[in-house]
């Protein structure tokens, strides 16, 4: 999942990157006509690469905590084994119980 998120941003970035050359290469033949609106794009630009590298900052965060919990829960199932076999038994018995009873 980390890696298509990361591909997602990677995308992103590469998108903001070409649209900021084609503005560049569309107004740098324009003349003084077009200065405000240059200034105006250059701007929405400009936020547009900070809300980008504030969302992937927040995206760490968030799959590094999700990250430290699922190998906090990897170690734990794989030093007791035998306590998570019989955990995912008995889950499946009880699961097996309940839709029993349904019909």
């Amino acid at each position: 999942m980390k890696g298509h998120a990361e591909r997602v941003l990677e995308d992103l970035q590469q998108l903001v990157a070409q649209f900021e050359e084609l503005v560049k290469g569309s107004l740098s033949g324009a003349g003084e006509q077009v200065g405000d609106t240059s200034e105006r794009l250059q701007s929405g630009l400009r936020r547009a690469r900070e809300r980008l590298a504030s969302f992937e900052r927040e995206l760490g965060r968030e799959f590094g905590e999700f990250g430290a919990s699922a190998r906090a829960a990897d170690q734990y199932v794989r030093d007791h084994a035998w306590t998570a076999i019989g955990i995912a038994a008995a889950a499946a018995f009880l699961v097996g119980l309940i839709a029993a009873r349904r019909d």
